[in-house]
């Protein structure tokens, strides 16, 4: 019952080790990036990362191995198999061994692309109103 509610999921439920490798995805993480899962298992998290945001996605799993943070919520872009990037939202906790050491995280992605672009929309008109009224004043 736990395998199949994972597994039709439409958010990506992860698991990485304590390098940040990723040891498990559910089929989501296919439909939103276009890569193989058995493809992906054992390649580094950050390698999908959109490069610009590889540096703050470093630091954020840096201090979740180092222990300062038990859990974190971010927004990281990925980069699909086209190229093209999506916007997810990333929920990610730590987890320990048998002698309390950092093992790695679990956690889930959202993809919150269409999100994003209507923020972005919605600034761009509050912009341009605002540049309006400006010039009409």
């Amino acid at each position: 019952r736990y395998r199949s509610v994972v597994e039709n999921l439409n958010e990506v439920v992860f698991s990485t080790d304590r390098t940040g490798c990723w040891v498990f995805l559910n089929p989501a993480w296919q439909a939103i990036t276009g890569f193989e899962l058995a493809d992906c298992v054992g390649v580094s998290s950050l390698d999908y990362l959109h490069a610009e945001d590889r540096p703050a996605g470093a630091a954020l799993f840096s201090s979740l191995a180092r222990g300062d943070k038990e859990s974190c919520r971010a927004e990281f872009r990925l980069v699909t198999r086209q190229g093209e990037s999506r916007w997810v939202e990333v929920f990610a906790k730590i987890e320990r061994d048998t002698n309390g050491q950092f093992a790695g995280t679990t956690g889930t992605l959202n993809d919150v692309t269409e999100r994003r672009h209507a923020l972005e929309l919605l600034q761009e008109q509050l912009h341009f109103g605002h540049s309006a009224t400006v010039v009409e004043s």
